[in-house]
């Protein structure tokens, strides 16, 4: 008897120069148990995170998986990790995924549990995003609430904070802001240096705005690069949220070090959001820049403070070993 899938879609295996693998697309499903891509399965139990990128969604493995020996070909080498182009709505199956990943996870809490620890102290919630199930067992209660599946903060009555989804942690620099794509684009020759390079990131805005500041007029040399420059600045410069308008340049101050000017631009954005995790972390990962390790620490405290289980705090305290100071 076929199982009943939850969501079926269409893809093609990718491979480490991000081509895929065949022409012909196969069909997948996703299921109660895991995620079948042709006749193959990865069981639940060995999903890591899931992730997309364009029309690409990632699947990272735990290690040593009980996957075929015919999917483990598609693993990409030296990475427990398979990578699928998907034709449609790539971020419709990642939640798909992550919903069922997230139930799996909260029942096996719930099955270690005896009833009366379940009615004294098990805790759920769903995230507004993507309605994923949020463990808070022995949480404390924070103004804040993060979901690790789609990186969405939401407070206690379940609204998404300010910039809803579109604000999360930066993968390439660790501050929070708006995310987006953005091109690191040098075309340039001059005496003592030439450039001529392009590439794109899933970036925060303070990283376009650097990216501008670094290569604006290197490129005005030759005209074309000042023009990309500039349209990724505009991009990046236009539509912010009105809560963090001046979140970005307070991002450019603290990843210079320039903690002085960072502060006169957090603290603003602070008197409207004094608990938001993602501002604290901001002041930590530019004090830790200068090498004031205990300001730092002061405001990973607050991150963790405002929310509890921040992900993108609890990583920086592991790095730094804090994680019992914070306790």
């Amino acid at each position: 008897m076929r199982e009943a899938s939850i969501y079926t879609f269409r893809f093609n295996f990718v491979n480490s120069n991000n081509l895929v693998k065949s022409l012909a697309s196969q069909i997948g499903r996703v299921n109660r148990d895991g995620v079948i891509l042709g006749e193959n399965r990865i069981f639940f139990e060995d999903i890591y995170r899931v992730d997309f990128f364009k029309k690409n969604i990632i699947i990272a493995l735990f290690p040593f998986p009980t996957i075929s020996k015919k999917l483990a070909a598609h693993l990409i080498p030296n990475h427990a990790t398979i990578v699928l182009r998907v034709g449609q709505y790539p971020e419709d199956l990642k939640h798909a995924i992550n919903r069922r990943l997230s139930m799996k996870k909260v029942e096996e809490r719930i099955s270690g549990m005896s009833k009366e620890e379940k009615k004294l102290f098990f805790q759920k919630m769903n995230c507004p995003h993507c309605d994923c199930m949020i463990d808070l067992t022995d949480l404390i209660k924070t103004p804040y609430i993060y979901c690790q599946y789609c990186e969405s903060l939401f407070d206690k009555h379940g609204y998404l904070t300010p910039g809803g989804n579109n604000y999360k942690a930066c993968p390439e620099t660790g501050f929070f802001d708006r995310i987006g794509e953005h091109t690191d684009f040098r075309m340039y020759y001059l005496v003592k240096e030439s450039r001529f390079s392009s590439h794109t990131y899933f970036c925060s805005d303070a990283l376009a705005e650097i990216f501008f500041k670094e290569n604006a007029l290197k490129n005005a040399v030759f005209g074309v690069g000042l023009i990309v420059n500039t349209w990724d600045k505009l991009k990046a410069s236009s539509k912010r949220h009105p809560a963090f308008e001046l979140l970005t340049e307070g991002n450019v101050f603290a990843m210079r070090g320039q903690m002085t000017e960072a502060d006169e631009h957090f603290y603003k954005v602070l008197l409207r959001h004094p608990h938001h995790p993602g501002v604290h972390l901001n002041y930590a990962l530019g004090y830790l820049k200068i090498g004031e390790e205990e300001k730092a620490l002061n405001h990973l405290r607050k991150s963790i403070e405002g929310c509890a289980n921040y992900q993108p705090t609890k990583e920086i305290l592991k790095k730094y070993t804090w994680s019992e100071e914070i306790d």
